[in-house]
């Protein structure tokens, strides 16, 4: 255990009411009534030459005399002890003490006060000796000037080192949970049916718009089979009324010069009485937009199923390959029943997450690295950041997905390499030094 003992500081010693007699160079003498052992208080100290001072201390009816040095406070009637020696320094102390206890002080106290041991100075070397201590040393300014070089390339080293650590850490934001990310898209059933015929195989590379499979539904056939016959009767039907409006028609100009009405009133196409020309045309033109209302129902339902049927044919939604097939020939699936696993002609990417804590930090064209295996040995493919967006399925530890595109690898170079669902290590540049300097960031 290492003490060490420290006289606490005159700044923070209290003020005593206790009498001290000063005296002054000019031979006035001051009597001090509020003092601490940084400095003495008095009114009669204004304006007064301090120089020369001594400072009487009461003991027991005799008074200690020492010389003191004393200074202008910046308080008015304040004056400052300054450069006490030990021995004066103790006296005072003594006394100051005593007077906060409320004892006296003892003869032997003030004794070992006066007594305490000064400035202890260490014998200096003489010349000869400083002289054959440095004789065989080289000059001082190169020495200095090696030392300093020395120091400064040591902690260049160091805090560079450090620096660069410190720096790698913050400009880099990994990614939480990166892996190759699957290109591929799953091509489900559109509805109930029969896997009728696979056309394409697994591996094979087909244009966009391929045939790629086709289904069958036998309800939905039936369904539009059974529509052909009201189709058809709808279509008489309405054309017999559109001849019974024709042929109505025809009549016009005989029922116009027979109305008993007049020809005026006949011209606002009002009927006068049931069964008359107006009256039979109304009830025509009604019974066509039935007609007319039942066969376009009667279409739409047919071209729903007809679109239905459509989409039984599986196409490939761009230029690809089947990766892999989910059924086979003959099998049944309903709705949403995976049927093979498409992959686009794009690039394979990697994706991960981030914390929605650093959305304002992550932007498409950011840098990126991405390290995996290759053949047994690690690499690291410089990449970039295509897409950052939200993902509301991930909890708030990783809510947005990330996904960065591998730079300088084609499509082929990239299935080569990265398999689908491989785990990697991947983490952003941030550039942070770009900010620092007032610079955009890259791809920013």
């Amino acid at each position: 255990m290492n003490v060490r003992h420290e006289r606490p500081s005159p700044d923070l010693s209290l003020r005593v009411a206790a009498p001290l007699l000063v005296g002054l160079g000019d031979g006035t003498v001051v009597r001090v009534h509020q003092w601490s052992l940084r400095a003495l208080y008095s009114p009669e100290f204004d304006g007064r030459d301090l120089a020369g001072a001594s400072l009487s201390i009461p003991f027991q009816g005799v008074q200690v005399y020492f010389p003191v040095t004393l200074v202008p406070g910046e308080a008015p009637g304040e004056v400052l002890l300054q450069d006490l020696t030990g021995r004066q320094r103790e006296t005072l102390a003594l006394f100051y003490r005593n007077l906060l206890s409320g004892r006296m002080a003892a003869t032997a106290d003030l004794i070992t006060a006066l007594d305490t041991p000064v400035d202890l100075v260490p014998p200096e070397e003489t010349a000869a000796e400083r002289r054959a201590a440095t004789a065989a040393s080289p000059a001082r300014a190169p020495r200095v000037v090696a030392n300093v070089l020395a120091y400064v390339l040591l902690a260049a080293l160091v805090f560079g080192w450090l620096g660069s650590l410190a720096y790698a850490r913050l400009d880099a934001l990994p990614l939480v949970n990166a892996r190759v990310a699957q290109p591929a898209a799953l091509l489900v059933a559109p509805g109930s049916a029969i896997v009728a015929e696979v056309v394409a195989a697994e591996g094979v590379e087909v244009p966009a718009g391929a045939l790629l499979m086709r289904l069958q539904a036998p309800e939905l056939q039936r369904m539009l089979d059974d529509l052909e016959g009201p189709l058809i009767r709808a279509e008489a039907a309405l054309a017999a009324v559109d001849r019974r409006i024709g042929a109505h028609a025809a009549r016009r100009d005989a029922a116009r010069a027979a109305a008993p009405q007049g020809a005026e009133a006949f011209d606002t196409g009002v009927s006068a009485a049931p069964g008359d020309y107006h009256d039979i045309r109304l009830r025509l033109e009604a019974e066509l937009r039935d007609r007319e209302r039942d066969l376009r129902m009667l279409e739409l339902e047919a071209a729903r199923l007809r679109d239905a049927l459509a989409t039984l044919e599986i196409r490939a939604p761009e230029a690809g390959r089947v990766v892999a097939l989910r059924v086979a020939p003959a099998q049944a699936v309903a709705a949403g029943t995976p049927l093979l696993l498409f992959e686009g002609a794009g690039r394979r990417t990697v994706e991960g997450w981030l914390a929605d804590d650093f959305a304002d930090a992550v932007w498409p064209g950011m840098r990126a690295t991405v390290r995996l295996r290759r053949e047994g040995r690690l690499v690291a493919l410089p990449g970039r950041v295509v897409a950052a967006e939200s993902d509301g399925a991930a909890p708030r530890a990783a809510a947005i997905r990330v996904q960065v595109a591998l730079e300088g690898l084609s499509a082929e170079e990239t299935r080569a390499l990265l398999a689908i669902g491989a785990p990697v290590r991947a983490w952003l540049a941030r550039d942070l030094w770009r900010g620092w300097l007032g610079l955009a960031p890259a791809g920013g």
